[in-house]
């Protein structure tokens, strides 16, 4: 039976801000703190609360900052492990068949070409796991200078500076990156 289900986030509101690092900015941006009250949905009725969850989002992209963007570098490899075990299994078949006498000729020159067309994607997956740079978050979340200023970058309000940073018109407040 198909059912469908998922979770709706209602009352979607921004609590908070932060000078951070977004990975898919690839630069120093400010982040809101979205919070909402999550249920889940069966056949778009809700039918269970999950409670209220906070989840931060980029100001420029609205991508999550912390997010990995890039494939690992083992999921390249594996990528090219696989094509030289394909690349091996067929040019394996093929010169077995070369050698059977009785072997048809269109399936000779398959799995033939079956093995040149492994052959070159091993060799490009090859070139692209070899290719993969790192992006140094950590350094880049350390250098993170913690939010200065006295606008709220949530409305363009004046923040509360006697306190920690909160906007006096939304209620937002400054909550530096940990």
């Amino acid at each position: 039976m198909f059912t469908i289900t998922g979770t709706y986030n209602f009352r979607p509101r921004i609590v908070a801000f932060r000078a951070d690092y977004c990975r898919s900015c690839q630069s120093n941006t400010i982040a809101l703190a979205h919070r909402t009250l999550d249920v889940f949905h069966v056949f778009w009725i809700p039918v269970i609360p999950l409670g209220a969850w906070t989840r931060w989002y980029c100001r420029q992209c609205g991508n999550r900052p912390h997010d990995v963007t890039t494939i690992r570098k083992s999921i390249r490899l594996l990528v090219a492990v696989f094509f030289l075990l394909l690349s091996t299994l067929f040019w394996s078949l093929g010169i077995l068949s070369m050698l059977d006498p009785l072997a048809p000729s269109p399936e000779k020159k398959g799995f033939l070409i079956g093995g040149l067309a492994m052959t070159a994607l091993f060799v490009l997956s090859g070139i692209w796991a070899s290719k993969t740079r790192s992006d140094h978050f950590k350094e880049r979340i350390r250098n993170v200078q913690p939010f200065v200023g006295h606008t709220c970058p949530v409305c363009d309000g004046n923040l509360d500076v006697s306190r920690t940073l909160t906007c006096r018109e939304c209620g937002a407040d400054s909550r530096p990156l940990q």
